[in-house]
């Protein structure tokens, strides 16, 4: 899932045209430099931003996330160092070293037009209750000079337990797979199911359940039922009063029970 945050003006990058003729290819003649992503042409006033939620991976307490930094000038047949920096911001509150780290020296290989440099994340406990966020920027250096558009920065923003935005809703306003068939979202609901849903050979769980104009996937069908199964067998006195329960502190200290589902 990919938001976009509203920065600033486009500033439009400098070309040079070679010769007076209007047919005359345009050349790069200012020092190369790179920008975080692929070009985007549709939203030049906004920075690229990524979500990233721990929530589908919820065995891992940390993960490498993969950022794609992009050329814009000639390569090179020789590697070249590049440097990236944390923006200083009021509107980050992830704090380096603790919520996240860099990995430098990052190094644009030779002859490469992009490549993706890892950062690495930390599932902290405040992600229990907040996500976290923090912005980066391409800092120049002996071999690039410092991008002049916006794409120059990148936001990250880390969660973990928190209510996925199509819960509620579709991105049409129609009500949601989840509300409709999940119930009322809290957060021991949300652990159940990422527990019921979680597939130990590819170490990931299904922590948001969207879908566009049409009828949700089939498969949701499918979740529904490995839910209920889950539940069943982990915790029968939530269904039947005997055996194990599962009871939610966050909804009255109610049992939690899927299909019938029953807040």
């Amino acid at each position: 899932m990919k938001n976009k945050i509203l920065l600033g003006c486009w500033v439009a990058v400098v070309l040079v045209v070679s010769g007076c003729k209007p047919e005359s290819p345009m050349q790069f003649s200012q020092k190369p430099a790179l920008y975080f992503g692929a070009p985007n042409l549709f939203n030049p006033l906004y920075v690229s931003a990524t979500q990233f939620s721990f929530a589908t991976y919820p065995n891992r307490t940390i993960d490498t996330f993969l950022v794609q930094v992009s050329l814009l000038g000639n390569p090179s047949p020789k590697d070249r160092e590049l440097s990236v920096a944390v923006v200083d911001t009021i509107a980050a509150n992830a704090t380096a070293g603790s919520d996240f780290k860099l990995l430098p020296p990052y190094v644009l290989p030779a002859n490469a037009t992009s490549v993706r440099i890892p950062v690495v994340l930390y599932r902290t406990p405040v992600l229990d209750s907040i996500s976290i966020n923090f912005f980066l920027k391409i800092a120049a250096n002996e071999n690039f000079s410092a991008p002049n558009n916006s794409q120059g920065l990148y936001n990250v923003q880390v969660l973990y337990l928190q209510k996925p935005v199509d819960w509620d809703a579709t991105s049409t306003g129609a009500k949601g797979w989840a509300l409709a068939n999940l119930g009322m979202w809290t957060k021991t609901k949300y652990e159940l199911i990422l527990e019921a849903l979680y597939n130990p050979l590819a170490d990931s769980s299904i922590s948001s359940f969207p879908y566009g104009t049409n009828q949700p996937p089939a498969i949701y069908t499918q979740y529904l039922q490995m839910i209920h199964n889950y539940i069943a067998v982990t915790y029968p006195g939530n269904y039947t009063g005997k055996g194990p329960v599962l009871l939610d502190p966050d909804h009255n200290n109610d049992t939690i029970k899927i299909n019938p589902t029953n807040y």
